[in-house]
């Protein structure tokens, strides 16, 4: 019997350090995650010949909701009725940022995946914080939304803007991949770094 009270005793101590430690690799995975998106919509564009963008909106999101959206050139019309797409033409990459309309209604560019935290019930209370790159004359600073578009040629172009112009991107960008409960960190943070050669890793853990 007082064997068993003693396991009990030190498993009762030892289970909140699992769980805690448990939290912290979902933070971990979840970063890993963030890094992906922004490697593999860079090797899409480089790969198929169009621009690929990485939107980040904090704005609605409130958890920081990230998509990655590819260009697109809609069928020619249908020649025996022109208001409808021919359905022997398929969709064409687009190789402009620019000239692309990202928006979600407009048929210029197609969702090709995304990551919510706030809609998954494994990274609850995970958000994902974003730091823009420094811009001249201005230093890096919170945003609620980030575009980051690559071109065919594997450039990074980034905008805070939705509706605004690209630039070219010459400093990193930081996302802060965290939980947060009222507001306040809990456990391990982990930083991914996405570079302006669009490079993306996953940094270190910092702690609360």
């Amino acid at each position: 019997m007082v064997v068993v009270v003693i396991i009990a005793a030190l498993a009762a101590l030892a289970v909140p350090s699992v769980v805690e430690q448990l939290r912290d690799r979902r933070t971990q995975t979840a970063a890993q995650e963030v890094a992906a998106l922004y490697r593999n919509a860079r090797l899409r564009a480089m790969a198929r010949g169009g621009a690929v963008l990485v939107r980040y909106d904090a704005s609605t999101a409130t958890a920081g909701r990230l998509e990655v959206r590819e260009a697109i050139r809609g069928p020619a019309p249908d020649p025996n009725d022109p208001t409808t797409p021919d359905p022997t033409c398929a969709q064409l990459p687009v190789s402009s940022c620019a000239l692309t309309s990202w928006q979600a209604a407009n048929p210029d560019s197609k969702l090709v995946t995304f990551f919510d935290p706030g809609s998954r019930s494994e990274y609850a209370n995970v958000n994902v914080i974003a730091t823009g790159p420094a811009l001249p004359p201005n230093a890096a600073q919170l945003q609620t939304q980030m575009d980051v578009c690559f071109s065919p040629l594997g450039r990074a172009f980034v905008r805070f803007n939705q509706n605004g112009p690209f630039v070219a991107m010459t400093g990193a960008a930081d996302l802060a991949v965290m939980r947060r409960m009222g507001g306040d960190q809990v456990g391990l943070a982990r930083s991914v770094i996405v570079m302006p050669n669009g490079h993306a890793r996953s940094g270190q853990a910092v702690a609360p």
